[in-house]
């Protein structure tokens, strides 16, 4: 079994603007960039990733893969595709949607799992 996540990784259409939303959206520290290198496979690409540290020390990161021509976002209305993250209370968890809020995000939530 695994001792825990280091990080999951998505696409993204813009590197930057993933920057402002995580950190001054959402409120996470941002970690790290890598450009044009891929550590799996030791191969040189077109792509800046960027890294958000998460309170537990595990990460996300996305790739921003310039000149790419394939689709980015996910299946319109597809609800299965999303990324759950736990915060330490509700109080934060209101924070965090009144700042998306502001920054003209739909928010559905906070949503408790369980």
């Amino acid at each position: 079994m695994p001792k825990k996540l280091h990080h999951a990784a998505y696409r993204c259409k813009d590197a930057a603007e993933t920057v402002d939303f995580y950190v001054n959206g959402i409120g996470m520290k941002f970690a790290a960039t890598m450009i044009n290198h891929i550590p799996s496979t030791g191969l040189k690409a077109i792509n800046n990733n960027v890294f958000f540290e998460m309170e537990d020390g595990s990460y996300i990161c996305f790739f921003e893969i310039h000149g790419s021509k394939e689709p980015v976002l996910p299946v319109e209305n597809d609800w299965a595709q999303h990324l759950a993250l736990e915060v330490e209370d509700e109080t934060r968890a209101e924070a965090i949607c009144a700042r998306l809020r502001e920054r003209g995000v739909a928010v559905e939530g906070p949503v408790v799992h369980g």
